[in-house]
């Protein structure tokens, strides 16, 4: 009988297929996925960075994994591997084997740096927020947030409970403060003013800039308790400023030319807002000026940074909570 056998290979189809998908991959892209995928053990090894307070070491000069880890206490190659990640960002520099120096980008973890990232990387480095984080699917599911969702409370009821990690998160706030008050400052004449209340100030970095710039100015800063408990008045404005606890959702300090609302907003849901506005209004005499300041969200095309903010409010808030767009803000 004639051999018929064609030679025909079952797995041929699928090889051609894998083969030619292969063929259209684009190896850059894979890698800069890879990356977008990984970026969250790329962002635990800058907090772990901040927590040790590599860049306060590194400023003495440069030191190698083994110095860096006796004067941490941390274990030298660990140590040395989630550097190694660090300065692979960009954030120091490896100047030779195990050896790293500080450059531009570590400097913004020193401590003392006015619009630093070391309390930012602590704060989301810490149990509550990157353990949030990971609740996102839920949040997704429900629009509730993960904060409640873990612990049973707001973030401010959360954070009143932790008073270390409450300083952590305040002094990333005040910190954030730094990147856009020379902005505001300079965009805004603020010489008509006599008073201002600074409403959820923090501590105060916005408000103490500002007296220094104005110096016939008066100013309240008001937070909460806890907040104010943390703040430190500086030396050169105490005669024209005062610390004032209380709740913003209950009264305001009244009779200021001006309230201040910087970052507040996104954090609450249009309901809360409409208290905490009508809060503001019973506050204001008549000449009064109320001044927000706040994200405004593109309709498409917005920034990364700013998505991620607003993915923020949704982990600790909730749906309410939101960087808005203008349409959000006419029609609230």
């Amino acid at each position: 009988m004639k051999n018929t056998t064609s030679g025909f290979d079952p797995h041929h189809k699928n090889k051609e297929t894998s083969e030619n998908t292969l063929a259209a991959s684009d190896p850059q892209q894979v890698e800069d996925l890879l990356l977008k995928l990984m970026a969250f053990r790329g962002a635990r090894a800058l907090q772990v960075f901040a927590e040790l307070g590599i860049a306060d070491l590194l400023q003495e000069g440069p030191q190698s994994a083994a110095q860096l880890a006796q004067a941490t206490g941390s274990h030298e190659l660990s140590l040395y591997r989630v550097l190694r990640v660090a300065a692979a960002q960009g954030v120091m520099e490896e100047i030779e084997h195990q050896v790293f120096a500080q450059n531009e980008m570590s400097s913004y973890f020193l401590s003392a740096h006015p619009a630093g990232l070391r309390y930012q990387a602590m704060m989301l480095g810490a149990s509550y927020d990157s353990g949030a984080a990971l609740k996102l699917d839920e949040c997704v599911r429900t629009g509730k947030s993960a904060i409640q969702k873990l612990y049973g409370s707001s973030i401010w009821e959360y954070l009143a409970g932790h008073p270390g990690e409450s300083l952590v998160y305040n002094r990333a706030m005040t910190a954030l403060s730094g990147l856009d008050t020379l902005p505001i400052l300079q965009g805004y004449d603020f010489s008509t003013f006599r008073s201002l209340v600074d409403v959820a100030g923090g501590h105060g970095f916005f408000l103490f800039s500002l007296l220094k710039a104005y110096p016939a100015l008066r100013g309240i800063l008001f937070d909460r308790p806890q907040v104010i408990s943390e703040a430190s008045m500086e030396e050169d404005v105490a005669d024209r400023c005062s610390l004032l606890a209380g709740d913003m959702f209950a009264e305001i300090p009244a009779g200021a030319d001006a309230y201040f609302l910087k970052h507040i907003i996104h954090d609450w849901g249009d309901e809360a807002c409409s208290v905490l506005l009508n809060k503001c209004r019973e506050a204001m005499p008549k000449h009064s000026k109320l001044l927000i300041v706040e994200v405004i969200m593109p309709p498409t095309g917005a920034r990364l940074l700013d998505t991620l903010f607003d993915l923020a409010m949704l982990i600790k808030q909730g749906e309410g909570a939101h960087e808005r767009t203008r349409g959000n803000f006419s029609s609230s």
